[in-house]
């Protein structure tokens, strides 16, 4: 299929976002629906994440590509709004975000992911034997 404007996001950053979309529906208050704190991004990774230090750079190294396209995109024209697909429905958007708020939204994803990489917070003790 082929959208204008659009993203198409791995399967594990979909699960991050749908883990994290708790207010409402992004077709309906936008990046407002995901709540981007390091309380629910450090319970998703407890719960979720085997090896948390490869998983938090994998996936701000494809914040940091979905950003750089995003950023293409408005180079001719910041009134459009952003297609995001995921891996689990290939032939329709999940859902559309305004160029504005996606740039700070995904701006917002990647300083949470340094502090909380930075913070040592998912570095798990080696086990002793």
């Amino acid at each position: 299929m082929s959208l204008e404007n659009q993203i198409s996001i791995s399967g594990e950053l979909a699960k991050l976002f749908n883990y994290c979309e708790v207010y409402d529906s992004p077709a309906s208050v936008g990046t407002d629906a995901f709540s981007v704190s390091d309380g629910i991004l450090l319970r998703y990774i407890l719960d979720e994440v085997s090896n948390p230090q490869n998983w938090l750079s994998l996936m701000k190294n494809e914040i940091k590509e979905i950003r750089d396209k995003v950023t293409m995109f408005g180079l001719e024209n910041k009134d459009i709004d952003i297609a995001f697909v995921y891996p689990s429905n290939t032939d329709l958007p999940e859902f559309y975000l305004d160029y504005e708020d996606v740039s700070q939204w995904l701006t917002s994803w990647l300083n949470l992911f340094e502090y909380v990489q930075n913070a040592n917070a998912v570095r798990f003790p080696q086990s002793k034997t």
